[in-house]
């Protein structure tokens, strides 16, 4: 994308203008291929270039790609797999922690493990 004069991806253009952006990270596994931490490798390490941090979105509600979201697991598999991505994490600059999408339905999947 060209903007200001310069051309490189969108979200680096977003992380340039905003203190810190949210990687909509939607998978519920944190290692390998097609994982948390793979799609958000660049973000962070732009992130970390320019000084900025980058929070990673995860999902909890339904989906008809199962992939994408923690809905069809338990909270024990949430926390090992963001546990993780926090373990690989610690101490990276660039790392603004963990935010969930839509609170309604996190409460909703929480009640569900009860």
């Amino acid at each position: 994308m060209h903007w200001g004069g310069q051309s490189k991806p969108a979200s680096e253009h977003l992380q340039d203008i905003y203190d810190h952006v949210t990687l909509m990270d939607y998978r519920d596994h944190a290692e390998g291929p097609d994982s948390i931490l793979s799609h958000a490798r660049e973000e962070l390490a732009y992130a970390r270039r320019i000084g900025k941090t980058v929070q990673i979105g995860i999902e909890t509600s339904p989906n008809d790609i199962r992939k994408v979201s923690f809905d069809h697991l338990r909270e024990a598999d949430m926390e090992r797999e963001l546990g993780k991505v926090q373990q690989a994490l610690s101490g990276d600059p660039a790392f603004g922690g963990f935010v969930i999408h839509h609170f309604s339905s996190y409460r909703r999947w929480l009640a569900r493990q009860r």
